[in-house]
């Protein structure tokens, strides 16, 4: 291959959410070996930044599973028939987020321990799961964490046990999913007044929040 031709190839970096371009994150290289170390950097750094991954994405009419992906390409000349040649692509992690009752905004993980468990310290604090869920309840207060379906609760559930017992925080007691009739009928009625919400509203086990 002529050298001057070859060394017209460029390599690119993008980004790729739901098979879309984001075209405000792209890297641009001359040099082959440039591109690949920057790739690999910005996976490991991807892979020890992000807690819980997002697997899910909402519009207001459906949930659907999220695709991001990190894509490494050569970007060929015209004199070797133009287009895109892909070296290498691996899924990208998207922290996720949950939505909080009155609070009334989306956290991540990170977030949901220092905003909401912190506002249950030095108090006993049982953490349920309720369909699509997650409630503290130490009695008197709650708050309420809800996910888009049942396997994005147990899903956090597990995520926040686990961080709970790393942190070594011991007055969280995780006892899984709301047990008993009675029980489940008045922390409905609480919730309801916590949130504001109808209690049928308190029945569904998605959401696109």
């Amino acid at each position: 291959m002529d050298i001057l031709i070859k060394a017209k190839i460029r390599y690119k970096i993008f980004f790729r959410v739901n098979k879309k371009i984001r075209k405000q994150r792209v890297y641009e290289y001359r040099h082959l070996h440039k591109a690949m170390e920057r790739f690999n950097a910005l996976v490991t750094e991807n892979r020890k930044n992000v807690i819980l991954p997002r697997l899910y994405m909402t519009t207001a009419e459906k949930v659907y599973r999220s695709q991001s992906v990190i894509t490494l390409a050569s970007i060929l000349p015209e004199e070797m028939g133009g287009g895109v040649e892909i070296i290498k692509s691996v899924d990208w992690l998207q922290e996720e987020e949950f939505f909080v009752y009155v609070d009334n905004e989306r956290m991540t993980v990170e977030e949901i321990l220092t905003k909401v468990f912190t506002k249950f310290k030095g108090v006993f604090t049982k953490v349920w799961k309720y369909k699509n869920k997650i409630v503290l309840d130490d009695s008197e207060n709650l708050a309420c964490i809800q996910t888009k379906n049942l396997s994005e609760a147990i899903r956090l559930y597990d995520k926040l046990k686990e961080l709970i017992a790393k942190y070594k925080i011991y007055n969280f007691l995780f006892l899984g999913e709301v047990q008993g009739k009675k029980f489940k009928s008045e922390l409905i009625v609480r919730l309801c007044e916590y949130t504001g919400l109808k209690r049928f509203q308190f029945s569904r086990s998605k959401s696109r929040h």
